[in-house]
């Protein structure tokens, strides 16, 4: 009987000591957390682009801030205000995307500029933003955070698409004026100004 007692006593003891080892991993895992960073400085072509053209746009930096491992997807998606026309998502090109960062870790995405043939010129204005994507119980993925940073760009009329043509039509027009001169001076006839 008092062996029995004597059980039950340090039962309790056990039990105590497993509340306080669980209480005590309990905060470490309330801390961890999620989180997405990107460069400061917006993305932009350095110089107006042309329908039909592709370009090398400056990569995007994205950071992870949180102190977990996590996935990251980049995607754009108009988010800032102003008069620009929306940049179709379709005409950029995000040459690694789905990938995972380390806490505190970074990279730099590349990205790749396709203007279509028929792109009305203009100023375009996107952003692109980089979510962190948790697993879902349920077998889809939900965002659990974000960052995005401005994508700008300007299409050239062609106007001013062309100004090596306005060069090179000014350089004809002066050679036929020359070669006019030599077959007048050839031919003999001689041009006379008088002044009253």
């Amino acid at each position: 009987m008092s062996r029995y007692v004597r059980n039950t006593r340090r039962w309790p003891r056990a039990l105590i000591a497993v509340l306080l080892i669980g209480g005590a991993m309990l905060p470490a895992s309330a801390e961890a957390s999620i989180g997405a960073g990107v460069g400061a400085s917006p993305i932009a072509l350095a110089q107006p682009g042309h329908a039909g053209g592709t370009y090398s746009l400056p990569g995007l930096y994205v950071v992870n801030t949180g102190t977990v491992t996590t996935g990251y997807v980049v995607r754009v998606h108009r988010l800032s205000p102003g008069h620009q026309k929306v940049l179709p998502a379709a005409w950029v090109t995000i040459e690694r995307n789905n990938f995972t960062l380390r806490p505190h870790r970074s990279m730099v995405v590349p990205l790749r500029l396709r203007l279509p043939a028929g792109a009305t010129p203009g100023s375009y204005l996107s952003n692109l933003v980089a979510s962190t994507a948790v697993p879902h119980h349920h077998g889809g993925t939900t965002l659990g955070a974000a960052a995005a940073t401005k994508l700008e760009l300007a299409i050239a009329g062609q106007g001013s698409s062309t100004p090596w043509l306005r060069i090179g039509l000014a350089v004809a027009a002066l050679m036929v004026a020359a070669a006019i001169a030599a077959a007048v001076r050839r031919s003999g006839i001689r041009l006379r100004v008088e002044r009253h």
